[in-house]
């Protein structure tokens, strides 16, 4: 029984009639593996600009503090409550949506009164907190001494990728969430 096997097997090696089905099957199984890897860097990637779109959207809304939120500069659980829902709009275009989208809002002042909403940060962290980057802030035009404060807003939404960890680098990702984090000066 065992001859015929290898009897077989021999045919089977010497008759070439079946290599191009075992080719063909090669092919496409390579096939399927590249447009799964192109389907998901696209899918990343289009994310990824959307989050970033929307963290410079919104920044750019939190640096106009002065101008819309009658000179007041700190930021507080209200403000992250009416970024969360921008953020929603901005991204699954409904303010309501159910999908999770966390944000982080930071502010740096050179008196030190800093702050971080929210206090306690799940998996969304920004990759570099704004006290770090502190140093990018810019002196006062009318005061020398005096630097101008930051702003950081950090979106995270989460992300079923194949390749994440091939695509995306350190600063795009945080532990399952794709990441943007946008930092801007005070007017």
């Amino acid at each position: 029984m065992k001859e015929s096997g290898l009897v077989k097997f021999k045919h089977f090696w010497k008759n070439k009639k079946g290599a191009v089905t075992i080719e063909f099957l090669f092919m496409s199984m390579f096939l399927i593996v590249l447009f799964a890897f192109l389907f998901d860097l696209v899918m990343l990637r289009s994310t990824l600009g959307k989050l970033d779109n929307a963290s410079y959207t919104l920044v750019s809304i939190l640096r106009e503090r002065t101008q819309l939120y009658d000179r007041v500069a700190q930021i507080n659980i209200d403000d992250h409550k009416q970024f969360e829902k921008l953020a929603k709009k901005l991204i699954y275009g409904d303010q309501n949506s159910n999908k999770r989208i966390d944000v982080v809002l930071e502010y740096w002042a050179q008196d030190g009164s800093g702050r971080r909403i929210p206090n306690i940060i799940g998996d969304c962290k920004p990759y570099k907190k704004l006290s770090d980057l502190s140093y990018l802030s810019p002196r006062s035009e009318l005061n020398n001494e005096r630097k101008i404060p930051l702003y950081q807003i950090t979106l995270c939404v989460e992300t079923q990728g194949l390749f994440e960890t091939i695509l995306l680098d350190k600063s795009e990702r945080s532990t399952g969430l794709i990441r943007s984090s946008s930092m801007s000066v005070s007017r």
